[in-house]
């Protein structure tokens, strides 16, 4: 999936809303609705939240897609960077 590149006299604009949708198609998500912050703040995550995944790929896939969003949306980075952390061994509470 490729970078939309935008240019006009004020500026080039980098947008990757179509990868968005395909991504939420990839992950059953295309009923969300948008949120102000993608994940919950007060909240200290650690390894033994909820039940372990059966199939930890999914959590994976979901989190090489999100890094790959960075490039166009660098206020997701820290949580990101948080859900990162329990790749080895994620739940389905680091999944929700």
């Amino acid at each position: 999936m490729r970078i939309e590149v935008r240019r006009d006299s004020p500026g080039l604009y980098l947008n990757q809303g179509k990868y968005i949708l395909v991504v939420l198609k990839r992950f059953g998500m295309t009923n969300c609705t948008s949120v102000a912050t993608p994940m919950v703040t007060i909240r200290e995550f650690s390894t033994n939240d909820g039940e372990k995944m059966t199939d930890p790929t999914l959590y994976r896939k979901a989190i090489g897609s999100l890094q790959y969003l960075l490039t166009t949306r660098s206020n997701i980075t820290f949580f990101v960077d948080k859900l990162s952390q329990f790749l080895l061994q994620p739940t389905n509470i680091h999944f929700q």
